[in-house]
């Protein structure tokens, strides 16, 4: 050119091609060496289908040499061509994304509920080596259960569940205004650190006559009793007829429930009849 510049639009690719360029007149001549390679690019838009390793420059690769949407890494692990856009428009290779993509969905889901399973496992295995067996099964037993559950004399008889509960000793007859506990002292073990609660079934029939008792703290009826860090408690059962004294005499039966878990009791009791303060 007259203005001295040299000016040109590839075509085609090409490696590194070194060129020596001589610039003279009558006055002057320079000569100096010039270096330059041709990029391809797929879809023209400005962008190198592939840079060389090593490369210093300031152009960036392409990731998507066809401009079909889909990129090279995903058209070359699906088998289509990332340099023909009309590759990329086939329906098996919507499907093979869609696959490879739950495929990483169904990874990452196992991983992340692997972890807590594993540290689960874990704890299992830690537990009996830190914690003694009794501990161990305060632990793991919240609330009273009829395994756990024994009598001082036995039961006369039943399973403590709820269709074969533990029978107590009848009392009676007594005099009205009795108040009177068990026979059987009962002891339930391997709780946790917890409160159990007494609830009578027939509580509207006996209008709260039965409640139970520790005989270590107190003698006082309750129906709510507190579990020590031993996870054992010792209780009887009690019977108080002194706020409405029973004259007219007849037979109460406590279908008792303890805690949650739970343990069932049946027990009778009979009040004789006044037959002069039950005329009045």
């Amino acid at each position: 050119m007259l203005d001295g510049s040299i000016r040109g639009t590839p075509v085609n690719g090409t490696e590194t091609l070194n060129f020596t360029i001589w610039a003279s007149n009558s006055n002057f001549n320079q000569s100096f060496a010039i270096s330059m390679t041709v990029f391809n690019d797929t879809d023209n838009d400005s962008l190198p289908d592939e840079l060389p390793v090593g490369y210093i420059g300031n152009l960036t690769a392409d990731l998507d040499d066809d401009n079909d949407g889909i990129s090279d890494s995903q058209e070359t692990t699906c088998g289509s061509d990332p340099m023909d856009a009309d590759s990329g428009e086939n329906d098996w290779v919507t499907v093979c994304l869609d696959i490879k993509n739950n495929e990483k969905d169904d990874d990452g889901f196992s991983w992340m509920w692997c972890f807590p399973c594993l540290l689960f496992l874990l704890l299992i295995l830690l537990v009996p080596l830190v914690l003694g067996r009794d501990q161990l099964l305060v632990l793991l037993a919240d609330g009273p259960e009829p395994e756990n559950t024994t009598s001082e004399p036995n039961f006369v008889s039943g399973a403590g569940t709820e269709d074969d509960p533990f029978i107590l000793a009848p009392l009676g007859p007594l005099q009205p205004g009795t108040v009177e506990s068990s026979v059987e002292c009962i002891t339930i073990t391997n709780m946790g650190d917890i409160k159990i609660d007494m609830v009578d079934f027939n509580d509207e029939e006996n209008d709260g006559r039965f409640k139970m008792f520790e005989s270590a703290f107190s003698m006082e009826g309750t129906r709510v009793l507190a579990v020590g860090k031993d996870g054992e408690v010792v209780l009887n059962f009690k019977f108080d007829d002194r706020e409405f004294p029973s004259y007219e005499g007849g037979t109460y039966q406590a279908r008792i429930k303890l805690g949650k878990a739970s343990v069932y009791f049946l027990w009778d009791v009979t009040i004789e009849a006044d037959e002069i303060k039950g005329r009045i």
